[in-house]
């Protein structure tokens, strides 16, 4: 099942996550979201081809780069990524128009959401361009 709506000018899609991986495990969406088939197929079908694609909260998982380039950044320095700056500055590391897609995915377990909050707090407020 899938619903896309509009919101803000945005796509917004729904899609129905379920049924087992081919070891009979079932599938759910849990710490590393695109390990999920369905969530990995819908990501990566949205970036399209030939597109510049940042994925800006990287993790360990890593999207397909067939006909595409994808930008990986993650705040950990000992991930593989290309880069590794804060969310909330990313904005001064690329230019206005580098990314045709911009996948955002942040961690969201309620340690690193406290940890988040308190740091923005202390820092500036949130500014998106």
């Amino acid at each position: 099942m899938s619903v896309t709506s509009r919101a803000d000018g945005y796509d917004i899609s729904v899609h129905r996550v379920g049924g087992k991986h081919p070891d009979g495990k079932p599938i759910a969406i849990g710490r590393w979201t695109f390990e999920a088939p369905q969530v990995r197929s819908v990501v990566e079908s949205e970036c399209g081809v030939d597109t510049n694609v940042l994925n800006a909260c990287a993790g360990k998982t890593k999207l397909s780069t067939h006909k595409r380039q994808v930008v990986r950044n993650d705040l950990n320095p000992e991930r593989s990524a290309h880069t590794h700056y804060d969310v909330c500055e990313i904005d001064e590391h690329f230019g206005e128009d580098s990314f045709d897609v911009v996948v955002f995915d942040p961690p969201f377990d309620q340690k690193s959401s406290r940890r988040a909050l308190r740091r923005d707090a202390r820092k500036r407020p949130w500014r998106s361009s």
